[in-house]
């Protein structure tokens, strides 16, 4: 197999495309059983690397409906599921926002902690909080622009 010769020339597993795509994005994208378990078993892969879109290895699965990958991910890094994305999501928020039944039912029967807190509550208080303040000196600076004129 080539993917066996790549392997013994120690080839850079993690290595993106121009989409930040890694070979086994790609593998569990069009669901090569045979590769995404070889690549998973290897000492050298990354499974935290993001896409271009955000998307680490267990989200393209998550993604795409390939339950057997993303179980295989959560077997050897039991953590991934509780990653946060580029915005600060985690998975079972993203699914809940998306109305994805099933893999909300996939991320709980593997036990993902469903009170974990996201950093977008944060991030989205943090956005208001700042827009208020920036509409507080413009109103202040208006007031006093109207004040001078008297």
């Amino acid at each position: 197999m080539v993917l066996n010769a790549l392997l013994d020339r120690n080839v850079d597993l993690n290595k993106q495309n121009e989409s930040g795509e890694t070979a086994l994005h790609v593998a569990i994208i069009h669901e090569h059983k045979e590769i995404i378990e070889m690549l998973i078993n290897h000492r050298d892969i990354n499974l935290r690397l993001q896409n271009d879109q955000g998307l680490t290895p267990f989200a393209a699965a998550l993604r795409v409906k390939n339950t057997k990958a993303a179980e295989r991910i959560l077997d050897k890094e039991p953590t991934t599921a509780e990653q946060f994305d580029k915005l600060g999501r985690n998975f079972l928020h993203l699914a809940i926002n998306e109305k994805d039944t099933e893999s909300i039912l996939f991320l709980i029967q593997v036990k993902v902690d469903a009170n974990s807190r996201t950093k977008v509550s944060f991030l989205i208080l943090k956005k208001r909080i700042l827009k208020k303040r920036i509409l507080k000196k413009r109103i202040l600076k208006k007031v006093n622009l109207e004040k001078s004129e008297f």
